[in-house]
């Protein structure tokens, strides 16, 4: 049942059938069933679905709520095995090779550089060269192999693979929400300390923000204006607020290891300031090194 919960957590998080078949290799009908199955063991209904939409009901928001990082419980199980698969593998391997490689940084600071070395250490004839920067939008023909970027590319002469779906939220540690409590509402915010932003691209504050609900697509604006304490990354956001008696915004994946292990905890959990879909990029035409750190990235990303 584990397997099927963290598929349907996938769906809420992209509301797509096709990018949840894409990214974990399944055929969209196989999903709708299995969804149907877990619906008919939990007694209740998840999503409701139309051939354009997938809304989440009440119970559907319930159990989201419970079970989102559970994905996070079985990485190291899911990378193990599938390290396993690539040593099983190599032995296709035998000559050296290079590849270009262009990665997100905010991706690859949890999900890909840390799990390098097994990819070298599997493949010792393979140099990698790789350039990691805020995002990458387009292709590159400057002897890139593989770039992983936010958003799809529309062209006939290379292949876009949906990696995963990023959320850019509000997060404070464990001990401020025993000691302040956690605001119900985007009203309540105003009631506590948060770290507000600086636009990276403009050099300028950022006074008023969106945020949008996750389940019913609505969006209310937050003023920001008064904060005290403004920065232009999430990261370093990230860093104050672990810090001190904050609430801070970050990009979800920037926290996983300290959800997971409960010394911070999400604000809001159904609002969100941005959301980013993640593609691998590359040419039609693969070799059999591009094809194998191909699987590697996915497998950064399987759950």
């Amino acid at each position: 049942m584990l397997d099927d919960i963290v598929l349907f957590i996938n769906l809420v998080e992209t509301r797509s059938f096709t990018k949840v078949a894409e990214k974990l290799r399944l055929q969209p009908s196989t999903i709708s069933k299995r969804i149907s199955l877990l619906e008919q063991k939990l007694g209740d209904i998840l999503l409701k679905r139309d051939t354009r939409n997938i809304s989440v009901t009440e119970y559907g928001k319930f159990i989201y709520d419970k079970f989102n990082h559970l994905s996070d419980y079985v990485d190291d199980v899911m990378n193990t095995k599938n390290l396993r698969l690539l040593m099983a593998k190599s032995d296709l391997v035998k000559t050296a090779g290079k590849l270009n490689i262009k990665l997100s940084s905010m991706l690859s600071i949890e999900r890909i550089l840390p799990k390098i070395s097994k990819f070298t250490k599997i493949f010792p004839n393979i140099k990698l060269n790789i350039r990691v920067a805020g995002d990458y939008h387009k292709w590159q023909d400057d002897g890139s192999n593989i770039i992983l970027m936010p958003n799809d590319v529309q062209d006939s002469s290379l292949v876009s693979r949906f990696i995963i779906t990023e959320y850019y939220r509000l997060f404070c540690t464990a001990s401020y929400a025993i000691k302040y409590g956690l605001p119900k509402t985007i009203d309540e915010l105003s009631n506590h300390n948060i770290i507000g932003g600086i636009d990276s691209r403009t050099d300028e504050e950022i006074n008023f923000i969106t945020m949008k609900n996750i389940y019913t697509q609505q969006e209310l604006p937050l003023y920001t204006g008064d904060f005290q304490i403004k920065i232009n990354t999430p990261l370093h956001s990230k860093e104050i607020g672990m810090g001190s008696e904050h609430i801070f915004h970050c990009w979800e994946n920037l926290c996983r290891k300290e959800l997971s292990q409960k010394e911070i905890v999400p604000v809001l959990p159904e609002w969100y300031f941005y959301r980013f879909d993640y593609y691998l990029v590359h040419k039609k035409q693969t070799t059999e090194l591009e094809q194998m750190f191909i699987e590697f990235i996915y497998d950064c990303f399987l759950v």
